[in-house]
């Protein structure tokens, strides 16, 4: 993904999680920068292929944002086990 594609849907998918958990718009602060080590990765799961990638990223966040990436993790296939986060 192209650095201003991926900082887009990570913000839209970010804010409907907050929605759906909070029941209200998300307002926080969240600036993500530095993307680097994009790898793609064919992941097959259930007779079906998903787009994957690694990447390291940097971002800023307030604690609620941040929590909830920790415990949902980033991206729109979650439940498969994708958009899991490593936090340096």
């Amino acid at each position: 993904p192209t650095e201003n594609i991926f900082k887009k849907k990570i913000k839209e998918n970010l804010a409907k999680k907050y929605e759906s958990l909070y029941g209200y718009e998300m307002n926080e602060y969240l600036n993500i920068y530095k993307i680097d080590n994009i790898k793609k990765q064919i992941i097959n799961f259930k007779n079906f292929n998903y787009e994957a990638y690694h990447m390291t990223f940097t971002a800023d966040c307030k604690n609620e944002i941040h929590t909830l990436i920790m415990d949902m993790g980033l991206g729109y296939r979650n439940p498969i086990g994708l958009g899991m986060i490593e936090y340096n």
